[in-house]
């Protein structure tokens, strides 16, 4: 199981993880209007696709560092996308499978 970094504001009714480890994994919480780690060297505006259904993809927005959203239904378009692990999915997220 390991340890995880949580995202504040994800509906807990939802099918989507509010789990990450892409920013340390020392169990901090994070929310809108809160700096995050970057994912990448020099890359600070990006976006996280939450771990759930394909069908109804989520993001967590990355804008300068700072959580601007934590359900978003698109990622930010012409910057990276990563998945809960911080490995990059761009340009394009999978699709068509369960992303968890």
């Amino acid at each position: 199981m390991g340890m995880f970094d949580y995202v504040e504001g994800v509906p807990e009714n939802s099918d989507h993880d509010n789990q990450v480890k892409c920013w340390g994994c020392y169990l901090g919480t994070y929310s809108v209007g809160g700096e995050v780690p970057n994912v990448e060297r020099g890359v600070d505006t990006y976006s996280v696709l939450l771990r759930g259904p394909s069908h109804e993809p989520r993001y967590v927005l990355v804008d300068n560092g700072v959580i601007t959203d934590v359900y978003s239904e698109t990622f930010t378009d012409g910057f990276p996308v990563y998945d809960k692990w911080g490995t990059s999915i761009s340009p394009e997220p999978p699709t068509g499978r369960d992303l968890g």
